[in-house]
């Protein structure tokens, strides 16, 4: 993302991840992009553009690029509970944490070509 942009997601609000400017405009929804078990979002990391996400309940993996308009939201399904950290670097993942005695587990693995499509997801309407 831009320095003037902020990504972020309402606690228990199944809306959807958004994204709003630094004065407040919304410029991006991922609206009917079909992101299952999207209740809370437990880990969220940004860099640059992209947005990587791990929402309750299901837990799937989510890359979000909204400058990427033919696919800006992919989905990975995901065995890993509960983590509240989650980085990516090329095709290389890794979880931080999760329930009871998992709180400080650390899983890691490989991006796979195995992606659900995700679609629908479109900028918000102009302010």
């Amino acid at each position: 993302m831009v320095a003037d942009d902020r990504l972020g997601h309402f606690d228990e609000n199944p809306a959807g991840i958004r994204r709003w400017s630094a004065t407040g405009r919304l410029a991006w929804t991922s609206d009917g992009a079909r992101i299952p078990g999207l209740i809370d979002c437990y880990a969220l990391n940004v860099s640059g553009t992209t947005a990587w996400a791990c929402p309750y309940t299901d837990f799937p993996l989510v890359e979000v690029r909204p400058n990427r308009l033919d696919r800006p939201v992919r989905v990975w399904a995901n065995r890993v509970r509960g983590a509240h950290a989650v980085a990516v670097h090329g095709e290389r993942v890794a979880f931080y944490g999760g329930y009871g005695e998992e709180r400080d587990r650390l899983a890691h693995g490989e991006l796979t070509r195995n992606v659900r499509r995700a679609s629908g997801s479109r900028p918000a309407d102009p302010a």
